[in-house]
């Protein structure tokens, strides 16, 4: 391979300078260690800046009193200055703090090299490639990619969504797809979608949604349910006026009911029964039955499109399911679990940084513990900042998309372990599927452009 320069000047900690006579569009070089020692190995480097200079041309005197003839072309050099990203040595990324050396010959980097020198040289479906190397390919490990979580964020119409979809489409764990609009419905076929939520018809677990007091528990306790039955609220509220009847009327007065949009009835409730129903009528979209049969809990891949249901609503649906996975998995014996993928859409409304959520507790434990049961979690949001902490600290790999609001960039890249500070004047700047991937899945920071 020909050489494009020469390292020149004082080589100072991990970067290097080194000049040539003809422009380099590449991103990426080498420098051959075996060339001056007898070790068998490479530096490779990432070119960080540019310069064009002419000594003949560095004053401004010079300048005004040049000669157009003269071949000025002659002595201009092109400079690059390098960032030292790893030694490779028979195939492998070790460690080590070697540099280049003044008068050693730089060429450019392969394909292969800076695979390894990324660590996205295992297996994996390709998402896309690197921004500043084109023809190499970025794949990506589930395994690696989600252990333990993966926190994925961008603005509207950024590329995030998309590129989960993508991405989880080409993989063989199951996944769960928690989604408060239907833009996951025309993922694969082969993932079954539910619309329709039938919860657990315990007097605990509602009050618990809807936050009732003792007086109000009780009243559900008493009303007398048929386990074999669906109920939607309306049911409900209806079971709950018969209770009252029966209780204030023993010769079993007629009922009125009207089951459009409001109820009309012929007997007057105390207040806390009233303030009951009022707490019903906010989980009007969702059904309870006390048959586990009638419960059906997913076992493959599947997405929850939620987007029929109000925020309560979908806070109680994340609950149920998440809840009855994680001790699905407890009960599962170690060799036999299958890894699930938790992919939670618009995360901030249910594990948010400055509230508490029906959502959140589940959440966050899921993320404190869920790896030793074989789940992981991917957080899909548009705001950082108002997301909660600890299941932020506990992603290992974080996708950043475009933000626009540089607080947001600050809050996200503060936390990434391989920070570099000119990434978030990048972050700010990226087009639509551009993206960093930042974390313990790779050697460094990635910047990535989708492949739609």
């Amino acid at each position: 391979m020909d050489k494009i320069g020469r390292i020149y000047g004082e080589v100072i900690g991990q970067r290097f300078v080194f000049a040539s006579k003809d422009y380099f569009e590449g991103n990426y070089v080498k420098i051959a260690i075996g060339e001056q020692t007898d070790t068998n190995a490479e530096i490779i480097g990432e070119i960080v800046s540019r310069g064009i200079s002419n000594r003949y041309l560095s004053t401004p005197e010079v300048v005004k009193y040049l000669d157009d003839r003269m071949d000025f072309q002659r002595d201009t050099i092109y400079t690059y200055t390098v960032n030292c990203m790893g030694i490779i040595k028979d195939g492998k990324l070790v460690n080590g703090r070697m540099n280049g050396i003044p008068g050693q010959n730089v060429y450019p980097a392969d394909i292969d090299v800076v695979k390894v020198v990324y660590g996205i040289n295992g297996n994996g479906p390709i998402v896309g490639y690197l921004k500043e190397m084109p023809d190499c390919s970025v794949n990506l490990d589930p395994d690696q990619i989600f252990n333990p979580h993966l926190f994925i964020v961008g603005k509207t119409g950024s590329g995030k969504s998309y590129f989960i979809k993508n991405f989880i489409a080409k993989i063989i764990d199951e996944v769960w797809v928690f989604a408060p609009t239907d833009e996951y419905n025309d993922i694969d076929a082969k993932i079954k979608k539910h619309t329709e939520f039938i919860l657990d018809l315990n007097i605990d677990s509602i009050g618990f949604y809807i936050g009732l007091n003792v007086s109000e528990e009780l009243i559900l306790r008493n009303v007398d349910f048929d386990k074999n039955k669906i109920y939607s609220n309306k049911d409900i509220i209806a079971e709950i006026y018969k209770y009252y009847e029966r209780k204030n009327d023993k010769g079993g007065r007629q009922l009125t009911l009207d089951f459009g949009e409001e109820m009309t009835h012929e007997i007057e409730l105390p207040g806390y029964a009233n303030s009951l129903i009022a707490k019903l009528k906010s989980i009007r979209h969702i059904k309870f039955s006390g048959n586990t049969k009638t419960i059906q809990v997913p076992r493959s891949s599947a997405v929850f499109d939620m987007s029929n249901y109000s925020q309560l609503e979908q806070e109680c649906i994340l609950n149920f399911y998440l809840y009855r996975l994680l001790q699905r998995c407890k009960k599962t014996k170690t060799e036999k679990r299958k890894k699930h993928i938790i992919v939670i859409e618009e995360a901030h409304n249910y594990v948010p940084s400055i509230k508490n959520t029906i959502s959140k507790d589940i959440v966050v434990r899921l993320s404190r513990e869920g790896r030793k049961y074989g789940i992981s979690l991917c957080f899909v949001t548009q705001r950082p900042r108002l997301f909660d902490q600890t299941a932020l600290s506990q992603s290992g790999n974080k996708i950043i998309f475009s933000l626009p609001n540089p607080d947001d960039v600050k809050h996200i890249m503060e936390d990434i372990a391989f920070y570099k500070p000119e990434l978030a004047t990048k972050v700010l700047g990226q087009k639509r599927g551009e993206c960093v991937i930042a974390g313990d899945a790779f050697n460094d920071v990635l910047e990535i452009v989708v492949q739609y």
